[in-house]
């Protein structure tokens, strides 16, 4: 009875964990392993061949982080009618050390080194996971010995499949992730795009978030080991990168949104995590100095859930509260949640590292960081609108501040016709009151000065308040006209300093576009010459206009002799606020913007012999 029981057991033993190949099919699936912990780190392949009883039947083929070596055996036997040219493949990318023994007839027939720490040179089989390569003939039996050493998760289970069905499933992955990384790298473009037009920290941290949470996806996934980058970038990319990814995650909202008003304490919190994750990211770098530095992974992967789930939290609050972004972000951490909380499961052997496992948090991040793009746009869209409403109440004021002007200019022109009508009556009273036999011609005389100077004075209020009209209207406009213009408003002071005006233009210089726009750069531009000359008392002031027209655009150089501008950034001058004068540095910042968003032109300015030059494009 004895006997028949230690035979079963052999028998059971020697089958329990054999894979038999008795089907012609492209995939298989080899996950019926025996383990053994080997934690005293003392066993090599000839304990095993002596003493394959040490193994154990394993519940699971996701074991998660051990820290010692773990040892499985298996074997495989080929009972089709055909021979086998099979590729093994281990569906975690990221397991360290992994050294294969191919065993027939109890001896050793191959052995492989693999893992993302060993180098690549050295495999039969270029990929980005573990795998090697094995010619099974009919009846072949083999017996595999594979020794795992890593510092993450470790699976045991094997994908098997002929060779032809793993080269054409290896160049569809191909095609995918080179796919992926040409989108995320235009959206890195873009982003860049948007930091440089609208400056801001969350455009910077939007883009050092999808940059790092690539790097350590495609370290994740071996991407980054395939392309044949050294070992230490490949594993500070999965674990520092990665780790400084979920840290900018959390980061983001806090930069985004109101938070420290809405929710201080959860602030207060989530940067506490935040700190945690930035230390435990520069603690990976010296992995090189302690690998067993790299075993604290679990508490980053803690945090990282952590994080999840106190960002969907705020996410829930955000949405109470109705603040603008609220429904992308809600969507894009519910995703990330539930990939966030798959994929550490799977690190931390909760879970069989499946293909889906390795597409989760992949997937999570797409959508996640899709959602906060989404929310950069319409944070966008909202300030420009914002600046549009910012832009015509500036433009409002700049008018009645012109008027204004317009008005002194005005009561300047108005000084010599109002004493010509003041002198005319005085003569009609005179000659009245002395009885003058020619009262009748003085009478007549002195009406028709008052008629014509009337009319002067008529005409002048009319010329220097048309640009100022509040109808606006599109239509043909000489470019030389309008300057002549604003140079007749600006006549008064002109003339005090003796400045003298020189235009050169092209015949017929016409142009569609808006009288009052144009005609208030014009204005801006000149004053700021005008005054540049008072307040800097330059002797024989100078202003040449040069107007040239290439197809359909029109360049207008106004240039003086005023002694330049003295900025560091000459192209600061057209910032809001920024004067070296009384006035309200409105002027330029005001010109740029009219142009750049109503009139499909730009202006620029630079320092010239003595003087500036600035360009007006239209």
């Amino acid at each position: 009875m004895i006997l028949k029981l230690l035979f079963i057991l052999l028998l059971s033993f020697n089958f329990a964990n054999a894979f038999i190949i008795n089907a012609q099919q492209d995939l298989y699936n080899f996950d019926n392993f025996k383990t053994y912990y080997d934690e005293d780190n003392k066993k090599n392949i000839d304990d095993f061949l002596e003493n394959k009883e040490l193994f154990k039947n394993s519940a699971k083929t996701n074991i998660g982080i051990k820290k010692f070596p773990v040892w499985t055996y298996g074997k495989i036997e080929n009972k089709t009618s055909k021979d086998l040219d099979l590729v093994f493949s281990n569906p975690r990318a990221g397991i360290d050390f992994i050294k294969v023994f191919i065993v027939k007839d109890n001896k050793i027939y191959k052995t492989y080194d693999l893992g993302d720490m060993n180098p690549l040179e050295n495999r039969d089989l270029i990929h980005r996971k573990s795998n090697f390569s094995l010619e099974l003939l009919q009846s072949d039996k083999y017996e595999f010995f594979i020794k795992y050493k890593s510092f993450g998760a470790i699976d045991i289970n094997w994908n098997i499949e002929e060779k032809k069905s793993h080269i054409q499933k290896t160049s569809r992955e191909s095609m995918l992730f080179g796919f992926i990384a040409g989108f995320i790298l235009l959206i890195l473009i873009f982003v860049i795009y948007i930091d440089v037009t609208f400056p801001k920290m969350i455009n910077k941290i939007y883009f050092f978030l999808i940059l790092f949470a690539l790097l350590a996806e495609f370290a994740i996934s071996g991407i980054l080991y395939e392309l044949g980058l050294n070992s230490y970038f490949n594993t500070i990319s999965s674990w520092s990168l990665g780790t400084l990814a979920s840290a900018l995650i959390g980061l983001f909202p806090i930069y985004f949104f109101p938070l420290s008003k809405i929710l201080p304490k959860t602030t207060f919190f989530l940067k506490l995590l935040i700190f945690n994750l930035f230390v435990l990211a520069v603690i990976f770098l010296f992995y090189p100095m302690n690998n067993d530095l790299l075993y604290y992974a679990p508490y980053s992967n803690l945090l990282f859930l952590i994080i999840c789930f106190t960002l969907f939290y705020v996410s829930v609050i955000l949405y109470k509260n109705k603040i603008d972004g609220y429904k992308f972000y809600l969507l894009g951490n519910v995703i990330f949640v539930v990939t966030g909380v798959y994929f550490v499961m799977g690190l931390l052997g909760f879970i069989p590292a499946d293909y889906l496992f390795s597409l989760s948090i992949g997937i999570g991040l797409f959508f996640n960081i899709l959602c906060l793009g989404l929310m950069i746009i319409s944070l966008l869209m909202k300030i420009d609108k914002d600046k549009e409403k910012a832009l015509i109440l500036v433009s409002e004021y700049s008018k009645l501040s012109s008027i204004g002007q317009s008005m002194v200019n005005i009561s300047h022109q108005w000084k010599e016709p109002i004493n010509h009508i003041y002198y005319a009556i005085n003569n009609i009273q005179a000659a009245k009151e002395f009885n003058d036999p020619n009262l009748s011609s003085i009478i007549d005389n002195s009406v028709n000065q008052i008629k014509d100077t009337t009319k002067y004075m008529t005409n002048t209020a009319k010329n220097f308040l048309s640009i100022y009209e509040d109808k606006i209207i599109m239509k043909n406009i000489e470019i030389t006209k309008s300057i002549e213009l604003i140079i007749e408003i600006l006549k008064k002071e002109i003339s005090e300093m003796n400045v003298k005006v020189k235009i050169d233009s092209s015949y017929n210089n016409f142009i569609f576009t808006d009288k009052y726009l144009v005609s208030n750069i014009f204005m801006i531009v000149l004053e700021n010459s005008v005054k540049t000359f008072r307040n800097r008392n330059i002797k024989n002031p100078k202003i040449n206009i040069e107007i040239i027209q290439i197809e359909k655009t029109f360049t207008i150089k106004i240039s003086d002799n005023a002694g330049g501008i003295k900025e560091h950034n000459i192209e600061s001058i057209f910032e809001k606020d920024l004067t070296n004068s009384n006035s309200t540095g409105l002027g330029l910042f005001l010109a740029k913007n009219i142009l750049n968003m109503k009139l499909n032109g730009d202006i620029s300015a630079e320092n010239i012999d003595n003087g500036v030059c600035f360009t007006i494009k239209l």
